[in-house]
């Protein structure tokens, strides 16, 4: 909870932009007319987006840390687990919130249904990958202290 509370301290602004333009740019592909009208406001069908943290998921990449961080392998193992988790992620989110789009806005289906549900399997497919690295399940080393 700390590390959720902690993400959303910092602006994330080049995330949030960079998310913002490839959701524009693959609504725009799934024929959803989507423009930017700043670096992280996007225009969609009767809807003007701006995108936020909770838009990146970098929030939920936060709150996985303390839960895939294994203290039995070395900070260079983690880091890079960490940096892969981030572009799983990033790809599965912005996959998410451009097929939402498409379901919403092509397909008329409500906002509710069409962009909850599918942030309801983005993530649970996060928390499968969480519940496979499974760190927490195993015990904390032991110290050794010298008698």
């Amino acid at each position: 909870m700390v590390a959720v509370g902690f993400c959303h301290l910092l602006d994330w602004y080049w995330l949030r932009v960079l998310t913002a333009s490839l959701v524009q740019q693959w609504s725009s592909a799934l024929g959803v007319p989507a423009y930017r009208l700043a670096p992280d406001l996007v225009l969609f069908p009767g809807v003007t987006a701006r995108f936020v943290v909770a838009c990146t998921m970098a929030d939920v990449w936060c709150g996985a840390i303390p839960l895939v961080w294994d203290l039995e392998e070395g900070i260079s193992s983690n880091l890079s687990y960490l940096v892969r988790l981030a572009v799983i992620i990033f790809v599965v989110n912005t996959m998410r919130l451009a097929v939402s789009n498409f379901v919403v806005f092509r397909l008329g289906v409500p906002w509710t249904i069409g962009h909850q549900s599918l942030a309801a399997l983005a993530y649970l497919l996060i928390w499968l990958l969480i519940q496979r690295r499974g760190a927490w399940r195993k015990p904390a080393p032991r110290l050794m202290l010298a008698t």
